[in-house]
């Protein structure tokens, strides 16, 4: 369902995209607060500012309790695949490597 919220999104989008149809664009990494004064300037919801200065933060309740789950087979048994898609997301600094276990970790789990 689209709100009146996700439909300015969706047009205020398409009307970056245009403006940036002509540029090659190695990593979308980061560039979207570069934008900022664009969304400022053509009166966004509030909304939708927080998200590009701030980050989309989840609307938790409570803080969750520390939980760790374990991989599926899928990801075991396909452990050179998912080495290499995770250096890949490393290198292109999709994702950031850390040495200390998170208080929340998901196990990986792949559709093949």
């Amino acid at each position: 369902m689209r709100t009146a919220t996700n439909q300015f999104f969706y047009m205020s989008l398409e009307i970056l995209l245009r403006l940036n149809l002509a540029m090659t664009i190695l990593s979308i990494k980061g560039q979207l607060p570069g934008a900022l004064k664009f969304w400022n300037d053509i009166h966004a919801p509030q909304f939708i500012l927080d998200v590009i200065e701030y980050g989309y933060k989840l609307p938790l309740l409570q803080i969750p309790l520390p939980f760790t789950a374990k991989n599926n087979s899928s990801a075991l048994e396909q452990s050179a695949f998912v080495e290499s898609a995770i250096n890949n997301l490393i290198i292109n600094s999709c994702v950031t490597e850390v040495f200390d276990a998170p208080g929340m970790s998901l196990g990986l789990y792949l559709e093949i």
